[in-house]
């Protein structure tokens, strides 16, 4: 008997040992998560889940009464204060489509569930098959339930349907458009021929009339010298107005040889030569 009652007394002394070590652990753990979780008020005002995470250890049954009645009122105001989002994928259409991850902040995520967050930046990147998203998201503290709506958008429909053109593809609606300064080439050249034909053609007039006012012209050697004077102006007016016409023609050559382009909603401009009898202009419009 004496030997069995030692052996119950060794026992219970073992178990007491036991218990109070692991109250004093558990005692201990309370304490720093207590301690923990005022740190992170003062020094990490917005690492709201790592404090609650602190929280929620102080809070529990085994920690003492009155570290629970202060970490639990202060996890209730925590809780309220975690903002959450939802994330929701749709196609192009608006309908459900089948996702292959969802990360948020490089961990991966359920668009099923809210996830609560921190407050502040956040980035969320969707992947569907050959598709990805990345949308930022800043959030603020106690917004709740907030939907982050992301549209997938597949090849097919960035590329636009078959047999209609796209918007912002220039080459759908035909050749490639040529190089423009050849037409402003053109027309810098017939607009330098026709002032040249101006002023010369303003000369000549001018001169023709000289020697029939006043009699200025009583000798042959001053009328010969007059007339070759004229013979250069007419020829200044000719070339000028030989420069011109080449210009404005080569300018209307290539108007008319450039292809057609799909005419787009917008107005477009049209710039063309316009030459007639005795004159040579430029005409513009928007189609």
């Amino acid at each position: 008997m004496k030997w069995r009652d030692a052996t119950a007394i060794l026992l219970g002394i073992v178990t007491w040992l036991a218990s109070s070590e692991a109250r004093a652990s558990e005692e201990s753990t309370c304490s720093a998560a207590h301690v923990r979780a005022q740190i992170l008020k003062r020094d990490a005002p917005d690492s709201l889940l790592e404090r609650r995470a602190a929280l929620r250890t102080c809070s529990s049954a085994v920690c003492a009464r009155s570290i629970v009645d202060a970490c639990s009122a202060w996890l209730r105001d925590v809780d309220a204060r975690i903002p959450n989002i939802t994330v929701r994928v749709v196609d192009a259409h608006g309908g459900s489509t089948p996702v292959t991850s969802i990360l948020v902040d490089g961990k991966a995520q359920s668009s099923a569930v809210a996830l609560d967050l921190d407050p502040g930046e956040h980035t969320v990147v969707v992947q569907a098959g050959g598709s990805k998203e990345t949308r930022a998201v800043v959030l603020r503290s106690g917004e709740k339930g907030r939907a982050i709506d992301i549209v997938l958008r597949s090849d097919e429909s960035e590329r636009g349907a078959p047999g209609k053109v796209s918007a912002i593809d220039p080459g759908a609606a035909g050749a490639t458009r040529r190089p423009q300064w050849p037409l402003y080439a053109t027309l810098a050249l017939a607009g330098v021929g026709l002032a040249t034909s101006a002023v010369f053609g303003v000369l000549w007039t001018k001169g023709d009339s000289r020697c029939a006012n006043q009699n200025t012209c009583p000798d042959r050697a001053t009328t010969d010298h007059a007339n070759a004077e004229l013979r250069q102006l007419a020829v200044g007016f000719w070339a000028g107005a030989g420069v011109a016409f080449v210009g404005a023609s080569l300018a209307t050559w290539f108007l008319l040889s450039e292809p057609a382009p799909k005419r787009s909603a917008r107005p477009s401009p049209l710039v063309a030569a316009r030459v007639g009898i005795g004159w040579i202009g430029v005409h513009g419009e928007f189609r």
